[in-house]
């Protein structure tokens, strides 16, 4: 008899396990569709000027004006941020550099970010991929942010030298134009023994890649199913217990 519940309890949360929400078909990959056009696919590629803006919202992404073929990374013209705050500051495929408060003569925090604009309606599972590149200890570290329609729904800093950082994912209720965007800001904490101050960018080359995936969600009757699952499987432990 335990036996038998024992399977029955087993197949039942099989089958719970099987109704739940599933990532269904991929829709946007940040690595697979970079591009040197703007909009391709969805994703665009810019900065925000947070020294000059202050708090983000979607009207302060701006998009590069230049995109270089020979290093396969977008950047901002001198118009765009001045001559001083265009020596690190990018995206590329895999992240990129934001600007900072030095270490030479920058003197506006400006994020590197990459936009993109779903066309579908829905839920999604955003799985997505922050750490440093450039893992030189002399960097204070970055600081991550992920945006839905001008909504902070993800922050996080990263060490300077943590080239593993996170790998983790968001379920979101998405409808065509939503806005989601991706910054790397050179926010990070004072490094002992150097002059720079907690928004410098020194060594701050980072990643920060994602992709959206649309989600089956289980029908009334798969929702009922894992709760005769998960029943299913406590009474059979109970009755194992006796």
């Amino acid at each position: 008899m335990r036996t038998v519940l024992r399977w029955v309890g087993s197949l039942l949360l099989a089958f719970a396990a099987a109704a739940s929400p599933v990532q269904a078909a991929l829709v946007a990959d940040s690595v697979l569709e970079f591009s040197g056009t703007q909009g391709a696919d969805g994703w665009s590629y810019g900065y925000f000027n947070r020294t000059a803006l202050g708090a983000y919202s979607t009207g302060g992404f701006s998009a590069f004006a230049l995109y270089d073929a020979g290093t396969a990374r977008w950047q901002a013209s001198e118009a765009q941020v001045g001559a001083a705050n265009n020596v690190y500051l990018g995206t590329d495929r895999f992240g990129g550099h934001p600007n900072g408060l030095g270490p030479d003569a920058q003197d506006a925090n400006i994020w590197a970010m990459r936009r993109w604009v779903s066309d579908i309606d829905g839920p999604v599972r955003l799985d997505f991929d922050l750490r440093k590149l450039n893992t030189n200890p002399a960097s204070g570290g970055i600081t991550g942010h992920l945006f839905v329609d001008g909504v902070e729904v993800f922050s996080s800093f990263i060490a300077a030298a943590d080239g593993v950082g996170i790998q983790s994912f968001l379920m979101l209720d998405i409808s065509i134009g939503t806005l989601i965007d991706f910054a790397i800001d050179p926010t990070g904490v004072l490094v002992p023994g150097r002059g720079d101050g907690i928004e410098s960018a020194r060594a701050d080359g980072s990643q920060f890649s994602a992709s959206i995936s649309t989600v089956e969600v289980p029908e009334p009757a798969a929702l009922a199913l894992v709760l005769v699952g998960l029943c299913g499987l406590s009474a059979a432990r109970r009755s194992l217990r006796r």
